[in-house]
């Protein structure tokens, strides 16, 4: 699983995937950005090839004053998270940590 308690820039139009832990039962995600600008994002969760399991769309209008925290089920093995950032002109920050799994338990 990659989680990062420093933000993961994402820059506009880019994206970031990552593989999770088969033990991991969900993410949890802080998206942001610099100044004063709309922030727009879509997470893709799949488990297996080409097979979207969860498919959600983001928008705030200010990400920096009101940024966006979210929360998602991701038991089951196999999964795949891809954060697309929509905002072909501004970069998001994302800081990723998994949640409900044995990794919380442990410390």
């Amino acid at each position: 699983l990659f989680y990062t308690r420093t933000p993961r820039i994402i820059s506009g139009g880019g994206s970031y995937t990552f593989n999770l832990d088969p033990d991991v039962e969900g993410v949890q995600v802080l998206f942001s950005n610099d100044g004063y600008n709309p922030l727009s994002v879509r997470v893709e969760i799949e488990q297996g090839r080409s097979n979207t399991f969860q498919l959600v769309d983001i928008f705030t209008e200010n990400g920096f004053v009101r940024p966006i925290f979210a929360d998602f089920d991701t038991s089951g093995g196999g999964k795949t998270v891809t954060i697309r950032n929509k905002d072909t002109e501004n970069a998001l920050f994302a800081i990723v940590m998994p949640s409900r799994s044995w990794f919380l338990s442990t410390y």
